[in-house]
């Protein structure tokens, strides 16, 4: 049978000698291949505020909802593909310290905007600081590309015009090219608006 986080926290209570040891602010269990984290914690554990599973096997958050009470979370290097499953901490608003780093979804370069809109008051993620500064940079990088995004789009659809036109022999050099020329210019100065507030920003 595939070791759980709840037949580990199990175990622990029917030795009674490990149980006298026991700490009820957290639980630390890396590098146990735990798999999965159970649907029947011992309630005894389920006030915890702090817990590390860093290096195990997990693929899912499933269970993480019985600790309502965390403020710190180490999942580090497990198996875990879907950022989403971070949904599943019920009360987002008190977690400080999270990492997550050496998980699938980390591959996507966005997980740290993403995460950062989960956890509101992060105070740490995967050990660095979070700062007001971060804050505002990731705001202005989903501000940035709400605008930019259909610039791009709108050159994307003259280039696809223009290649369409020249696959029917009827390419028009003159006029076609002179269609990349219709951008927006409230948009580009939305971009530069932008650009100039992070320069202020950064300084």
């Amino acid at each position: 049978m595939d070791p759980t986080l709840e037949s580990e926290l199990k175990k622990l209570l029917e030795n009674k000698n490990k149980a006298k040891d026991i700490k009820l602010d957290k639980l630390s269990f890396l590098s146990k291949n735990i798999q999965s984290i159970g649907n029947q914690i011992p309630l005894l554990f389920c006030n915890i505020t702090r817990l590390y599973l860093s290096n195990n096997n997990l693929t899912t958050l499933e269970g993480i909802d019985q600790f309502a009470n965390l403020t710190h979370l180490s999942i580090s290097y497990n198996l875990i593909e879907d950022i989403y499953e971070l949904n599943r901490i019920i009360n987002p608003e008190i977690l400080l310290f999270l990492n997550v780093k050496g998980n699938f979804f980390c591959k996507n370069p966005s997980y740290v905007e993403v995460i950062l809109n989960l956890f509101l008051n992060l105070k740490s993620l995967d050990d660095l600081k979070i700062n007001n500064n971060h804050k505002k940079q990731i705001k202005y990088g989903q501000d940035l590309s709400k605008i930019i995004m259909p610039f791009l789009l709108d050159i994307q659809e003259k280039i696809e015009k223009i290649s369409n036109l020249y696959n029917d022999s009827q390419f028009n050099n003159e006029y076609d090219l002179s269609e990349l020329n219709n951008i927006n210019e409230a948009t580009l100065s939305k971009i530069l608006a932008l650009t100039n507030e992070k320069k202020t920003l950064n300084n």
